[in-house]
């Protein structure tokens, strides 16, 4: 079984990060912008045939951005 249970629990910790950081409307954007942007490369490389995990969403909530971003493993 994979473990897409770490990919929601960093998903749900960069939304809380992000949201205490700049409330609701910058965590809604900015965690939409990076899903897209993530989702991308992992639809695009399962297109292709290359394996790839879900992204991995890094929350950093002692920042002005509350988050790292995200990278997925291809």
């Amino acid at each position: 079984m994979r473990r897409t249970w770490i990919n929601i629990l960093l998903f749900v910790l960069t939304v809380v990060s992000t949201w205490l950081t700049g409330g609701p409307g910058y965590s809604i954007a900015i965690m939409l912008i990076l899903l897209g942007h993530e989702l991308g490369h992992y639809f695009m490389s399962r297109r292709h045939g290359i394996r790839a995990t879900l992204p991995y969403f890094l929350p950093f909530p002692l920042s002005p951005f509350g988050t790292f971003g995200a990278v997925i493993r291809m």
